[in-house]
């Protein structure tokens, strides 16, 4: 009989948007015999360049972190579009001068070359391959992208989709303007009336692409096409919610109650076609004279047990401090009556959920468990994740899994779920982890304290997007 042991890789996401540009159209083999998911093919020049770019940008993210597997997807499918580049060049309307298409197609033809490489190396598991087969894709990209005229949009999105062929500042909101290739997917929220603290209100949600149309085609992922994250200011309060989509786009959460007046923020996860997981974030006041509670101070908490609703959940850290850029394990063992849980429900596909939010409210890290199996049935059981990609043989990087069979052998129990994050700056972080048992859902809140490593670390790179603190439809 196998056994295995509950564990844990993260998805990590940056408020710009990260993720992969995967879509839920079916499922094609490599020469390595893996699985991928399909890549929808892009319609004009600009988009195949702003997919291209993110990612790009992803697999970048994915590296440094030491992630393979999503490093090895990236490639493959930055390869599929590169292909599409010359004809798309071609196109009429497609913004690229005729004296400079052939450069183009020949541009697309490297950077589906180098990409080849980049994918086949970090599906072989060869780090220093993969990096330097990197940095050929991401000057490949950039010579491509030179022979696009950019554009620059405002995106607070004051003027919706209206576009400028230079550098400037916005005549609404006063704003720098941004490149469009570089603007992130946003989400406005919305209400009929004033939102009240106690009372029910009808929400709406519009989520939008970077050159501020509504987002056309979402993928479901766990089980739902947008993942409504409601915070308040101080992170002491936390709601996972599941909008419905209407025929034109914009999604509803009917009869919502908001607990007391004050600041939220809400986070919105979701999966455009073929673009891949992105985050938006609103912030909006909540009206009421009820008063806000006194604001929670987040002090780390090591080892800790805490009780929620008959549950005792031992939060083991293996009483060592977190660090910036370094791999994490947070590792939860759930007990009712004395004895471990070991029949947890799937909640939204998955044995639990974690959701890491920095006090300053600037990052956001989404983790969801899988199964680390058991050194003899790595060969034999391959897994699907969400989008139906085959983990055998590359489900973590080398790196992080040799770290995670480390955290296997400390102290805990083999029913416990061990969640993997990389943490992105220096500060204090809300973990609120999620699980569902015999019907109920459990809200476990946690927190921690990154801190830099002895060193330091290299600087981080620009997201190419605004911070998004003030902004935001206010209901």
């Amino acid at each position: 009989m196998k056994t295995r042991k509950r564990w844990s890789i993260a998805v990590v996401v940056a408020l710009a948007g990260s993720g992969l540009g995967a879509s839920a159209m079916g499922q094609v083999k490599d020469h390595h015999g893996h699985s991928h998911a399909e890549v929808v093919p892009a319609k004009t020049f600009a988009e195949v360049l702003m997919r291209l770019r993110a990612l790009a940008n992803d697999a970048d993210a994915a590296f440094t972190k030491g992630d393979l597997h999503a490093a090895d997807e990236a490639g493959y499918q930055i390869g599929v579009l590169s292909r599409q580049v010359g004809r798309l060049a071609l196109a009429q309307g497609s913004g690229v001068e005729k004296a400079k298409v052939r450069e183009a197609n020949l541009a697309g033809k490297d950077l589906a070359k180098a990409a080849d490489e980049m994918h086949d190396y970090a599906a072989e598991g060869k780090k220093a391959e993969t990096g330097k087969q990197l940095e050929e894709v991401k000057k490949q990209l950039a010579k491509l992208e030179a022979l696009r005229p950019e554009k620059f949009i405002c995106d607070m999105h004051c003027e919706t989709t209206k576009t400028y062929d230079s550098a400037g500042m916005c005549p609404v909101c006063k704003m720098a303007l941004v490149k469009l290739s570089e603007a992130p997917f946003s989400s406005t929220i919305g209400a009929a009336g004033t939102v009240t603290a106690g009372k029910p209100s009808d929400i709406t949600i519009t989520l939008r692409q970077p050159d501020g149309n509504p987002v056309d085609k979402i993928d479901t992922v766990h089980e739902h096409p947008l993942h409504l994250i409601f915070v308040s200011e101080d992170l002491s309060y936390y709601a996972h919610e599941h909008p419905v989509r209407r025929p034109d786009g914009v999604f509803d959460l009917k009869g919502f109650t908001f607990p007391f007046p004050g600041k939220f923020l809400a986070f919105s996860d979701f999966t455009p076609t073929g673009f891949g997981n992105r985050v938006a974030r609103s912030d909006f006041r909540v009206a009421g004279d009820g008063g806000t509670p006194p604001a929670l101070t987040l002090k780390e908490d090591y080892d800790v047990v805490a009780k929620v609703n008959g549950y005792e959940i031992r939060q083991r850290c293996n009483g060592e401090k977190f660090f910036v850029g370094k791999h994490s394990f947070f590792r939860y063992g759930i007990e009712k009556d004395g004895k471990p849980v070991t029949d947890l429900q799937k909640l939204m596909g998955e044995l639990g959920h974690l959701v890491i939010i920095s006090a300053d409210l600037k990052d956001y890290v989404h983790a969801h468990p899988i199964e680390l199996d058991d050194e003899s049935e790595k060969k034999s059981d391959a897994k699907k994740d969400d989008h139906g990609h085959d983990h055998e043989h590359h489900a973590m990087s080398p790196e992080v899994e040799a770290e995670a069979r480390k955290v296997m052998l400390a102290n805990g129990k083999p029913s416990d779920v061990v969640f993997h994050a990389v943490l992105p700056r220096p500060g204090m972080y809300r973990l609120l982890a999620q699980f569902q048992h015999q019907g109920k859902v459990i809200t476990v809140p946690m927190n921690v304290d990154a801190q830099m490593p002895e060193g330091g670390m290299p600087a981080a790179k620009p997201s190419g997007g605004h911070d998004h603190s003030g902004h935001g439809a206010k209901p």
